[in-house]
């Protein structure tokens, strides 16, 4: 099957590989395109001009024979080798950051508790790998993931929590309101599409639902506090002017598939959790007839911690365990 970014084939300068020759004020720059997924930011957040990035970009492309960020559509996505290298880059230039600012920090040594807020399936998608690089090299390093509940953003604000994972559809919504915005730094940390999923045997849903018919199906939602926060796709169908029916919401993505698997509701969830789902449940997954927004989830912390050196580099753990993840 061909690669749809075909556009990197067309890449045949060798990568240079040896070090001393190669720009190293280069790797800010990608780490910043990799970031965002977009050279507009990136170039605003490095303060850069549009004509200057892109001259940067050209000679990272040949540096690593390969085209790194694509156009698909409207919007720009990474290659696989773009991806791969989102977790290492993070990881080399946070240690390096940390000499420079003098920091005596070393993961080997380093023997705090660190505490991170995410829902449920962001814990279950991305703790094995965490678990693992800790293991290897950060062993007396402790971190407490903890489920996402009502007042995780003002438990952020006072210092009771060090990070919290939120889609970045929710900011500016009662998850990341104004006042924490203010005071807190954002950095990506993975997006992946939203799917559909309903019981196997929906012969309705298999064979392609109307808008309408899918809006007015009993549908199952994840919500931390549905009365103060709503949720992502409640969000998103604001945004459309639509409203779905909302049978239940619940605190937990990982019920939503034995839920509707055993009741005939359908749930809108990140494809990575459909595809572990459907190996446990009699489900199936479809695209939905609505435009479903992405799973785009943030790293944020206070900015107090800018320059904390082992929140920066579990920022960059949690990068690399996205990678492990797959």
């Amino acid at each position: 099957m061909a690669s749809r970014f075909v556009v990197a084939e067309r890449i045949t300068v060798r990568p240079n590989k040896n070090l001393r020759s190669f720009n190293l004020n280069a790797l800010p720059v990608l780490r910043e395109i990799l970031r965002h997924g977009s050279l507009t930011k990136a170039a605003e957040a490095l303060n850069l001009s549009q004509p200057a990035l892109s001259n940067m970009l050209k000679q990272l492309r040949i540096d690593f024979a390969d085209e790194l960020i694509v156009r698909q559509g409207r919007t720009m996505q990474l290659t696989p080798r773009g991806t791969q290298l989102m977790g290492p880059l993070e990881h080399s230039l946070a240690s390096i950051e940390g000499l420079l600012s003098g920091d005596s920090f070393s993961p080997e040594t380093a023997n705090q508790t660190m505490r991170i807020v995410a829902a449920d399936y962001v814990i279950d998608r991305l703790g094995a790998g965490l678990v693992r690089i800790l293991r290897d090299e950060a062993p007396q390093l402790s971190v407490h993931l903890m489920g996402a509940q009502p007042g995780s953003v003002n438990d952020l604000m006072v210092g009771k929590i060090d990070m919290i994972i939120t889609p970045k559809l929710l900011m500016g919504t009662g998850l990341t309101d104004a006042a924490a915005i203010a005071v807190a730094s954002f950095e990506p940390l993975l997006c992946e599409p939203m799917v559909c999923i309903g019981r196997a045997d929906d012969e309705a849903l298999t064979a392609g639902l109307s808008e309408e018919d899918y809006l007015a199906r009993p549908h199952i939602g994840f919500s931390i506090d549905a009365q103060i926060y709503g949720s992502v796709e409640q969000t998103q169908l604001a945004r459309l002017a639509l409203r779905q029916f909302n049978r239940v919401l619940a605190s937990s993505y990982l019920v939503l598939p034995r839920i509707v698997a055993e009741t005939g509701s359908l749930a809108l969830v990140p494809e990575s959790l459909a595809r572990r789902a459907a190996e446990r449940y009699p489900i199936q997954i479809v695209q939905p007839p609505i435009e479903a927004p992405d799973m785009d989830l943030v790293m944020g912390w206070h900015r107090r911690d800018d320059h904390n050196p082992v929140l920066r580099w579990l920022r960059a753990a949690l990068t690399r365990s996205v990678q492990q993840d797959g």
